[in-house]
């Protein structure tokens, strides 16, 4: 869903943190929402808090948020919200920001499949195309 500002979706529906508007949305169709995926959040790091992880509702949460220095801070981003924790969670498309395990090997999901798209490119082109906040990639298995 792109909310077009996650904290403005929020006032508009005057609700009192994304817990809230979860039920809401689970309660339109009547079904209970396992993962949800919202773009356009438009957050920073320093404004998430209790309202916006939706902890006490049992979600999970994973985002992306730009960190791009020209670009305006707020700027895109991304969240899933997963009442079931994933098997793995990676942010970014190109597998450039993604941690190397305690094996020293990193564990991609997505990034794996995108090496022939961003062939060519430099490792500093890959991570400015994913520090712009616009993926993540969560491993659900089958369920």
């Amino acid at each position: 869903w792109n909310v077009n500002g996650l904290r403005a979706v929020l006032k508009r529906h005057r609700l009192k943190d994304v817990a809230e508007l979860l039920a809401y949305l689970g309660e339109l169709d009547d079904c209970k929402l396992h993962i949800i995926c919202f773009q356009e959040t438009k957050l920073i790091p320093q404004e998430l808090s209790e309202a916006l992880l939706a902890y006490s509702k049992g979600f999970r949460s994973y985002f992306s948020m730009c960190s791009t220095r020209h670009r305006s801070m707020g700027y895109s981003g991304v969240v899933t919200y997963s009442l079931t924790p994933p098997i793995a969670a990676e942010e970014g498309v190109t597998g450039v920001l993604v941690s190397k395990n305690e094996d020293g090997k990193k564990r991609l999901i997505g990034g794996k499949f995108s090496e022939a798209a961003f062939e060519g490119w430099t490792q500093a082109e890959m991570r400015e195309v994913d520090s712009e906040g616009r993926c993540v990639i969560t491993d659900h298995g089958a369920f």
